[in-house]
C-alpha cells in the first residue's frame, strides 16, 4: 500500500493523484523544480504547509520562476534559456 514516494516540492501532480503513476515526464518536472532552486536559491514552497503544497502542485500552481538578474554572476541568456527550458517542464 502506501501513498506517493518522493520529496513533495518535487513532485509531479501525476504522482500527487489518487493513482499516481510515475514516468519521465516526472522526473523532467522534477528536474525542473531543482534547476529552478538553483537559479532563485531557494527551496521550493518553502514554509509552506505540505498540505498547501500538494494542493498546489494538483491544482497546477507552480513556484516562482526565476527572472530576475539583478545581481546573478554568469550569462543572461543561458540562465533565460534555462528559465525557458523550466517553464517548458512543467
Amino acid at each position: 500500500g502506501g501513498g506517493p514516494l518522493g520529496t513533495l516540492s518535487y513532485m509531479p501532480p501525476e504522482a500527487l493523484s489518487a493513482r499516481p503513476t510515475y514516468s519521465e515526464a516526472g522526473d523532467l518536472y522534477a528536474f525542473g523544480v531543482m534547476t529552478n532552486e538553483v537559479l532563485l536559491q531557494e527551496s521550493p514552497y518553502r514554509g509552506v504547509p505540505d498540505s498547501i503544497v500538494h494542493s498546489e502542485v494538483v491544482g497546477g500552481t507552480r513556484p516562482p520562476l526565476f527572472d530576475d538578474h539583478d545581481g546573478y554572476v554568469g550569462n543572461a541568456e543561458a540562465v533565460d534559456q534555462l528559465r525557458d527550458a523550466v517553464q517548458r517542464q512543467w
